[in-house]
């Protein structure tokens, strides 16, 4: 999340860590919504959806910058 907010941001922390807690508490939102919908009687945790989101972006960073983490 917080590389997301560097890009949309001129990168100066006053807009960036207030952009990142609003970024992060909707991507929580949104995985938590999406872990119920997916599904119907039982629920996703969480922590399971937001890790289909991380893994991928994790490996896209990794793989741009060319180092391990």
């Amino acid at each position: 999340v917080p590389h997301l907010a560097r890009r949309l941001t001129s990168g100066g922390h006053r807009a960036l860590l207030p952009l990142s807690a609003l970024l992060g508490a909707a991507l929580l939102v949104g995985a938590d919504v999406a872990g119920r919908v997916v599904r119907a009687p039982a629920e996703v945790p969480a922590g399971v959806m937001t890790a289909l989101v991380g893994v991928p972006v994790l490996v896209v960073l990794v793989r741009r910058r060319g180092t391990a983490v």
